[in-house]
């Protein structure tokens, strides 16, 4: 599960939809959480990533993904995510097939710069790059020069019809339980309020798990806070959550964001350094704060609370990012630019 999974699980469907015969190769073999159409192909490597060390199980990766791609006669590829883009295009390296690239984390992230100096050598022999946001084609620039084949095209969200649920008195915050998702900031956040309403966190554990159980005893938040786990199905929590917090320390896109918005919840977050301020225009259909002001953060949240008129107003102006960021629009951009070679 993730958001980089969740968007390339998506568009494998949109294609399929569209008539097109589509391969999902994998490259873990780790449990399934998105579904995908029973018409795609699903291939998946027979390496033991947990017993294999990095380096190896990368150098194994080089030989399966050339031997798959080679096995398919494939009219194009698309790749999706930061470290792996790199090891696609090197394994891919002379042949006939085109290849897209997609980086998904937030473009000022550090990759060292051995790291850096190979994106840069790889990158110069795909067919063509996928941004998200402006800032990410900027990045992708400065790194290739002015003359790379960038697309910048945003994520797609699905179209979320009124579901008729009365909205309840919880805050909700949505990811895995890793630093950069900053949960730990959102509970900050929550102990600074003042209100009986709840604190719903939804997502998978990861490395901080411990860590903010141990935030929420330590601030005294135990019969307010919960922690909702894997959720397969968001649909009835964004139906339900009457505010919806991203406090994440750096984004690509953020998924949940678009999906909270799309769900007509009024959203507050972070203005980091790229994806937040693409999708949300302040004050009018969500509201942005300073990176790291959690009292301003807090304050923001304070207000919706205490105006439900707002809430109402902020949510259904919200709402309307399904129409910017629909598959029709989207997911259309993707097929286009991955076939326009074909045409």
């Amino acid at each position: 599960m993730g958001g980089l999974e969740r968007a390339m699980s998506n568009l494998a469907n949109y294609f399929c939809e569209r008539g097109h015969q589509v391969t999902y190769i994998t490259l873990y073999n780790f449990d399934k959480f998105y579904k995908l159409d029973e018409r795609i192909q699903l291939v998946e490597p027979r390496l033991d990533y947990r017993s294999t060390s990095k380096h190896i199980y990368y150098l194994k990766l080089l030989k399966y993904v050339r031997s798959r791609v080679k096995m398919g006669n494939f009219d194009t590829v698309l790749s999706f995510g930061d470290y792996h883009n790199a090891l696609v295009l090197l394994a891919l390296k002379g042949l006939k097939v085109p290849v897209y690239v997609s980086d998904r984390s937030s473009p000022d992230k550090n990759f060292g710069r051995a790291y850096t100096v190979f994106k840069k050598f790889t990158y110069r022999s795909s067919a063509g790059i996928i941004a998200q946001t402006r800032r990410a084609s900027d990045q992708k620039k400065r790194l290739l020069g002015a003359k790379a084949k960038i697309t910048i095209i945003p994520n797609t969200v699905k179209r979320v019809e009124p579901s008729g649920l009365e909205r309840k008195n919880y805050i909700l915050g949505v990811g895995r339980h890793y630093h950069v998702k900053g949960l730990d900031r959102l509970l900050d956040v929550f102990a600074m309020l003042k209100t009986d309403w709840s604190l719903v966190l939804a997502g998978d554990g990861g490395p901080q798990s411990q860590a903010l159980r141990e935030q929420v005893a330590r601030l005294n938040l135990k019969e307010r806070v919960v922690f909702l786990g894997k959720v397969s199905d968001m649909t009835r929590v964004y139906a339900e959550a009457g505010i919806f917090v991203l406090p994440s320390r750096s984004e690509g896109f953020p998924n949940a964001l678009c999906e909270a918005m799309a769900a007509g919840i009024p959203c507050v977050s972070y203005d980091i350094s790229a994806g937040p301020s693409d999708i949300i225009t302040h004050a009018e259909n969500g509201f942005l704060v300073k990176d790291g002001d959690a009292s301003g953060l807090a304050n923001v949240v304070q207000r919706l609370i205490d105006d439900p008129e707002l809430r109402i107003r902020t949510g259904n102006k919200a709402r309307l990012i399904q129409e910017e960021l629909s598959f029709e629009k989207s997911g259309e951009r993707f097929l286009t630019t991955i076939t326009s070679h074909l045409i």
